[in-house]
């Protein structure tokens, strides 16, 4: 568990499986380079963060979402040009507390065409 104030940018790091890279080169780390799409972060306030059994029951809010930038690249590829850090600020909204993060990519396969 850390402590982290609102209003403050915190870092998520994305790897192809748990721990980074699946082997060395791995073409498809952070994620497959075709999978585009949005950016998505939830939280949900809880007692312990420590102690809880079934995540899915909670009472979960979006907090953030990033899709298409206006040069036309989704934030996933960002995701993928910086080797899997994606940066986000909390909102000043949030109250002093205990919470789960649910980091989401969703990605839209799209095929290179050569």
């Amino acid at each position: 568990m850390i402590n982290i104030e609102a209003g403050a940018t915190i870092g998520t790091f994305w790897g192809h499986v748990l721990g980074d890279a699946q082997w060395p080169n791995d073409l498809d780390n952070p994620i497959a380079s075709f999978h585009h799409g949005p950016i998505l972060t939830y939280l949900a306030k809880v007692d312990n963060a420590a102690t809880i059994k079934n995540p899915s029951a909670l009472q979960w809010f979006q907090i953030q979402h990033e899709g298409k930038s206006e040069a036309n690249v989704w934030a996933v590829d960002r995701l993928y040009a910086a080797q899997g850090w994606y940066n986000l600020t909390l909102p000043e909204c949030i109250a002093p507390g205990n919470y789960l993060m649910r980091h989401e990519i969703i990605g839209k396969i799209v095929y290179p065409t050569n």
